[in-house]
């Protein structure tokens, strides 16, 4: 065979096993991309239930309640205890008939810190870097008798949000005070799953008749944010703290540190300046409205 009749034979091989290697990675890839649409369709159907569940239980009954004409509130975001101080602040702003929502506490030191100051406390999962869980902590020297935990994710970073929510009885008075502690879904492009997280907590405080306190590090950084907070007041028959010295840290001008709170009078308000946290702890006084 003559050099001028073999060399286009040739070139025919060539492209066909290009062409059937071509084909043998597209398939390939084909096959990867089914694979992780299936493992990401699973995760999300996972984390999607767990949005919709709310874990509560029962606590046994304690002698320690609430006193109905002084109940002190406050709300802090503790920065994962990340900075120097924030033990001795949180207990200098605690006092016997204090109710205190944390959030981003690191469990196993704050846990400590109060327990040996004989406060009950109760705590809700978040996030977990190494051996360090965070989360959102309710905590008073009064007993709760129940507690509902939610976790929510964040929609890009795939890490959990925690709110927990909080029933207390008080001395002399019928009913209960219902506390929900929130740390919102921060980074978002909509407000998708913002509005979902504050939605399921609204869910649980329709069910409440009693007084209400609604609290926490809302990220509520936007306009759009700001109207799903409004419509839940509004819904709720909710009231907002205002602080005439406001200290509190703001994002994009908008606060991220709010009390809401029903069938109380509010006595007092206060933000105080620290240096122990990137956030400002908030303070109110409230009295049972009879």
């Amino acid at each position: 065979m003559r050099t001028e009749e073999f060399i286009p034979i040739l070139n025919n091989l060539l492209e066909r096993k290009i062409r059937l290697l071509v084909l043998s990675i597209y398939m390939k890839c084909i096959t990867i991309s089914l694979c992780i649409s299936l493992i990401l369709s699973c995760t999300s159907v996972d984390r999607q239930s767990i949005n919709h569940l709310s874990v509560c239980k029962e606590i046994k009954a304690s002698s320690t309640k609430l006193d109905a004409d002084h109940i002190h509130f406050m709300s802090w975001n503790i920065y994962k205890g990340k900075k120097d101080g924030w033990e001795n602040d949180l207990l200098t702003l605690l006092s016997p008939n204090t109710i205190a929502a944390i959030q981003e506490a690191p469990f196993s030191d704050i846990e400590t810190v109060l327990q040996e100051a004989s406060y009950e406390l109760y705590f809700a999962k978040g996030y977990r870097t190494g051996d360090i869980q965070t989360g959102v902590l309710t905590t008073s020297m009064a007993s709760a008798s129940q507690t509902c935990a939610l976790k929510h994710y964040e929609p890009w970073l795939k890490t959990p949000k925690a709110s927990l929510i909080t029933y207390y009885a008080f001395e002399d008075r019928v009913g209960k005070l219902l506390v929900a502690n929130v740390h919102g879904v921060n980074f978002t492009l909509g407000v998708h799953e913002y509005r979902r997280q504050i939605q399921d907590l609204a869910a649980i405080i329709k069910t409440h008749n009693g007084p209400v306190i609604f609290a926490g590090d809302f990220n509520s950084w936007s306009a759009k944010r700001n109207e799903v907070i409004e419509r839940m007041v509004i819904e709720l028959n909710l009231s907002e703290v205002r602080f005439t010295s406001n200290l509190r840290k703001t994002f994009l001008g908008h606060p991220l540190d709010r009390i809401f709170f029903r069938k109380l009078k509010l006595i007092d308000a206060k933000v105080y300046r620290l240096s122990s946290s990137d956030h400002n702890p908030v303070k109110a006084i409230f009295k049972l409205i009879d």
